[in-house]
Order: C-alpha cells, then structure tokens, then sequence
C-alpha cells in the first residue's frame, strides 16, 4: 500500500499547539527534532495555549536551536489561534501540524513532505494511529480511527474530501496565507483540520494521502469513559463550524443510518417479527465496515482490533445517535474549558 516518495526539500516548520500536556510534550517534541531530514531545514514551533500544569517549563527545557517556544497572548486561546500565532514566526516552506501528545518515525517528515512535494499537492494528508493498549476501550477507538482514515482516504480518492487529522497534516505556507488562515471558522473551538481542508477544497486546491507506514502520527487514545465522551462531542461539533454542506450531507446521512439502526433495534423489542430485519440489517452493516477497515487496520499494523468490531458496532451506533444532538445542546468540556455551540 505504500509508495517510496523522493526525500524533501526545502525548509520545514512543524507546529504544535499544546494545553495541559506535561507527561507528554517532551517525546513529542524530541521525536520531530530527530527527523531524517538536513538539520538546517527544520524548524519547530511549539505554542503553549495558557496551559495550566507544567507544559510551559517542559517545553522550555528542550535546548535546541531549531525549536522556538511561544505563549499565546492572554487575550486569545485555542488551537486554531495557537496555528496562526505560529504562522507568524513560520520560516519554513511547508507547514507541518501534529498535536502534543504524538511521536512520529524518524522518517515521518521524509514522507509527509516528501508526498506533497513528489505528487505536486497543496495540501497532504496523513494517517494517524493509536498507541498500543488493550480493553474494549481502546479497541473502539482503534476500529473509530481505520473507519475515520477509510473515510478520510476514501472520500479524497472519489474526489470527495470530507476530512482531516490535524494530528497529521502538511500545506504549503501560501496556501494557509491564500485561504485567509481560520478566517469564518475561529468561533468553533474544534475542527481546525477539517475547516481548513475545506476552505481548500472550495478553493479547488490539490490535495494528496501519504500512504506510507512511516508517515503515521502516534497519538493517545483517551484513557477513561468520561474523557472518551468529551472528545468525542467534540469532535461531532466540528461540522457546526464548516460551513460545508456535501460534509453536513454526509453526516447527516450517517447519523440518520445510525438512528434507524438503533429505532430498528427497539421495535425489534416489543415485534418479534422484526427480530429477522433486524439480524439482517445488523449483519449487513457489520460485514461491511469489516471488510472496509480490514485493509486499513492490517496496513496500521492493528488487525487484533477486528473481532472487537461484534461489540462495537451496536455501543458505537447506539453512541453516535446520542452523541449527535447533544454536541450541539450541552456545553462541552476539554482541557479544563467549557464550549457551547448554542
């Protein structure tokens, strides 16, 4: 599945923005300063979002002239703030986004700038994994993540862009530059991946996938039921601050397969006759998000998670149906802040 890609060229910012990541900054940030790239190309910008542990202090322990430390002025937070105050400092050609709590391969910048320079795209997108765990917690969250990348390189291949992962993420600087930055999608604290990759597809610029193993981001999966539920309401805010309607189609598709499915399920309770609909609608569903995340859980290198899918599938439907409406309802909770959408 993957394609050996030219080393890049040319000076590289990485940027990441970090909020109350003491345990894990450091190995992010020393994973990027060891890339396989010339060491006069590579910049790092690591933007502290007001973080109220230790993450400031961590990342000011790191020596190393390519790494830049900066804080976001006391009148402004957010990623998508902590990205354009970056911009600002960026000296590099290519912009490179990654979150606080990823480590990446050696390699990892030699593919990611080296598919968007080889395939001539303004735009690359990259594939993200989970570290290893184990439980029905973080075996969700694997098969949540080869359905989301079979989504994300899915819908680019019928050129159809529907998402990104700002865990792994590679534009040119002009680009971010012509399409004005975050301008009209500030005021939604999620989505800086997706709002961006939109703006792009609306600007018809050329995006690409870089399906390579070595271009993967490594990320924390959320360790507790409670912090699942956040990022996840989270994340289902994202299509609010689109302003995407073939994405808002989509979703809302989805959403409306996931609620028949769970309406289905409760006739099926007080009908016995539906029980057969039912084991067929199920089974179907079943089998073809199997087969669909095969490929990418074998090229993730995550196959142990596909049995797990007899049990996900019914609390992952059942969770989405909920999920939907009050992302948009209740005030959601990351990092020690509150969001509302209302």
């Amino acid at each position: 599945m993957a394609e050996d890609v030219p080393d890049p060229v040319g000076p590289i910012t990485v940027i990441v923005a970090a909020r109350n990541e003491e345990p894990r900054i450091v190995r992010c940030i020393e994973s990027v300063l060891a890339q396989n790239i010339p060491r006069h190309w590579l910049q790092v910008i690591v933007v502290n979002d007001h973080s109220t542990d230790k993450t400031l202090k961590e990342m000011r322990s790191l020596k190393d002239d390519r790494l830049l430390t900066l804080s976001l002025p006391q009148e402004v937070e957010g990623k998508k703030q902590a990205i354009e105050h970056a911009m600002q400092h960026a000296t590099g050609d290519v912009i490179v986004t990654t979150d606080a709590d990823c480590i990446h391969h050696p390699q990892w910048l030699q593919k990611m700038v080296g598919s968007l320079q080889h395939l001539d795209k303004d735009m690359i997108l990259g594939p993200v994994i989970y570290k290893t765990g184990s439980g029905f917690l973080y075996q969700l969250q694997q098969l949540e993540l080869a359905a989301l990348m079979c989504m994300t390189a899915g819908s680019l291949r019928v050129l159809f862009p529907l998402m990104a992962n700002g865990a792994n993420l590679a534009y040119k600087k002009e680009l971010f530059d012509e399409l004005n930055g975050y301008e009209g999608a500030r005021q939604n604290p999620s989505g800086d991946d997706t709002s961006l990759l939109q703006k792009a597809v609306k600007d018809k610029k050329d995006i690409g996938f870089a399906m390579h193993r070595y271009a993967m981001a490594a990320t924390m999966p959320a360790i507790d039921m409670d912090s699942f539920w956040q990022q996840r309401l989270r994340w289902a805010s994202k299509s609010a601050g689109i302003g995407s309607s073939k994405v808002t189609a989509m979703m809302g598709f989805l959403y409306l397969v996931n609620l028949l499915l769970t309406a289905l399920t409760i006739v099926a309770m007080f009908v016995p006759g539906f029980w057969l609909y039912l084991f067929f609608a199920w089974g179907v569903k079943t089998l073809g998000d199997g087969f669909t995340m095969a490929p990418v859980l074998f090229f993730q290198g995550r196959t142990a998670a596909l049995p797990w899918l007899l049990i996900a599938e019914p609390f992952y439907t059942l969770f989405m149906v909920v999920a939907g409406p009050i992302s948009l309802l209740k005030p959601i909770t990351w990092k020690g802040r509150s969001y509302s959408l209302r």
